[in-house]
């Protein structure tokens, strides 16, 4: 039986302005909707490569790949309401 697919880690294609501002990179899909480069798993995350190329050379700004992996639970949104822990 296969496991269950869980969320241990994220990666994030992160940009910088002149001024030293950061800000997660995306990009607008087919159907006009923004979608945030942020990667669950390995897959998605070599997708997003070429994308970010295509950012960097027409913005001038540089990108970082940076991965996030520690995980702290701040909030459990159910259909009853939020708790928030």
């Amino acid at each position: 039986m296969n496991e269950p697919f869980k969320i241990t880690e994220l990666w994030a294609f992160v940009s910088q302005d002149k001024n030293g501002e950061e800000g997660v990179c995306g990009f607008r899909g087919p159907s006009g909707t923004f979608w945030p480069m942020v990667a669950a798993d390995v897959k998605r995350l070599k997708d997003y490569f070429p994308i970010a190329e295509g950012i960097s050379k027409e913005s001038g700004m540089k990108i970082e790949v940076r991965r996030f992996s520690t995980m702290e639970t701040l909030s459990v949104i159910t259909p009853e309401g939020i708790t928030h822990l």
